[in-house]
């Protein structure tokens, strides 16, 4: 009953209607009930299925990703402002640390913090978002 109140029939009946209304008008020879040559069917779908669990965690979701995604920001600004008040850049020259290798390690542990960070984003969300081809 479903299939009969979902309208799809009338769009059917439409179709099918004007299909054969254009080809009498081009004198074409009468063709067999459109039942037995073709027929349209709305595309299945799978049944809804609701699970409390998600429900509570829709909206907590999206929070906890922005939240890991700003923590290693949060500890890096932390790091860079520690060594500025404590000028430990200045005093590691000083013993001979060339710029590039400072800098190189400052790369290196954004990269090992941010690294992390998203492959435990990815890890949540393959947990939870299952229809996410990751």
């Amino acid at each position: 009953q479903r299939y009969v109140t979902s309208g799809f029939l009338t769009l059917q009946r439409a179709v099918d209607g004007f299909a054969f209304g254009l080809a009498a008008r081009h004198g074409a020879e009468p063709l067999p009930p459109p039942a037995d040559v073709a027929w349209l069917a709305p595309f299945p779908t799978a049944a809804y299925s609701q699970n409390p669990f998600y429900l509570a965690v829709q909206s907590l979701l999206p929070l906890l990703l922005t939240l890991c995604q700003l923590f290693p920001a949060a500890l890096l600004t932390k790091s860079v402002v520690e060594e500025k008040e404590t000028r430990l850049a200045q005093t590691m020259r000083i013993m001979g640390l060339r710029h590039g290798v400072h800098v190189g390690s400052w790369y290196v542990t954004a990269l090992v913090q941010f690294g992390a960070n998203a492959l435990l984003c990815a890890l949540v969300c393959s947990l939870f978002l299952r229809h996410t081809p990751f």
